[in-house]
């Protein structure tokens, strides 16, 4: 009796996971090295869409600690369609409230930020997409980020 509600216990988290998996096409975070993220360094990243019937939720996953200088963030988002067209965005993310206390979800010294970039969009066409991040802070190295990445999720 004991292994028949193991094994259906197994199939159950199998099956949990696979749903899970269709839900988030593309996830990919990068690490910014212990000297901070230069102003010149750009975090790319490439995502494949073979569908342009689903509907998308776009994602910037963000990680800071407590050293970070500022409340707020600018970033400048630039994706290319597979027509080859460039769009760019310019974004201000509040990390810290008004009184100093950090957003997100944390452990000690570390928030994880998930901040919704698009939401309920579709793909125009099929193909390649590539997306590119930089800050648009006036230091030229900005210490207390320690990942950046990009979420895409199903709807």
């Amino acid at each position: 009796m004991r292994t028949k509600t193991f094994f259906a216990l197994f199939v159950l988290l199998l099956a949990t996971l696979a749903a899970c998996s269709k839900r988030v096409p593309y996830s990919q975070v990068d690490n910014i090295d212990g000297n901070g993220w230069h102003k010149d360094s750009v975090h790319s990243y490439t995502i494949d869409i073979d569908n342009t019937n689903d509907l998308y939720e776009l994602d910037i996953v963000l990680r800071n600690d407590n050293t970070y200088p500022d409340q707020n963030l600018w970033l400048k988002v630039e994706w290319k369609d597979p027509q080859d067209s460039l769009h760019t965005d310019t974004l201000n993310i509040f990390l810290a409230d008004e009184f100093g206390r950090w957003r997100g979800r944390g452990i000690g010294s570390n928030y994880n930020n998930l901040i919704l970039y698009k939401d309920s969009m579709t793909y125009d066409a099929v193909g390649t997409y590539e997306y590119r991040i930089s800050h648009l802070m006036r230091h030229n190295t900005l210490n207390g980020l320690t990942q950046i990445g990009l979420q895409l999720m199903k709807k």
